[in-house]
């Protein structure tokens, strides 16, 4: 099990926990669970762009996500997740903005995926 908190406020890593604990009833959540911080405001998945006749990623979704591959393998020395795999993520937006939650999950699970810390 992984969780990840994203941001600045101390109580973040004990809402993630106590969110990860209603998901995973009967599991030792602070024994099993891992979990990092990535400073900053949070980025979403952008949708891909079009040019010269092709799509590609933008730039900056191309580089939030290789970030938090990074974190993600570093937090994982190496192991695979198998079996459930729960995440909780926390996001705070320092400027109070609303931003597309199901975008900035997609960046989180697809920089999973990059950092194979799960089977995809």
């Amino acid at each position: 099990m992984s969780h990840l908190v994203q941001a600045g406020r101390a109580d973040d890593g004990a809402v993630a926990l106590e969110y990860l604990r209603a998901i995973v009833r009967g599991h030792d959540v602070e024994r099993e669970a891992s979990w990092f911080v990535v400073p900053g405001s949070p980025a979403a998945k952008e949708r891909p762009s079009q040019g010269r006749g092709r799509f590609y990623t933008p730039d900056s979704t191309r580089a939030a996500e290789q970030l938090l591959a990074m974190r993600w393998r570093a937090e994982a020395r190496g192991t695979v997740l198998a079996g459930n795999v729960a995440v909780a993520a926390v996001f705070y937006v320092a400027d109070e903005r609303v931003k597309d939650g199901d975008n900035l999950l997609k960046l989180l699970m697809d920089a999973g995926n990059r950092a194979e810390v799960w089977g995809d």
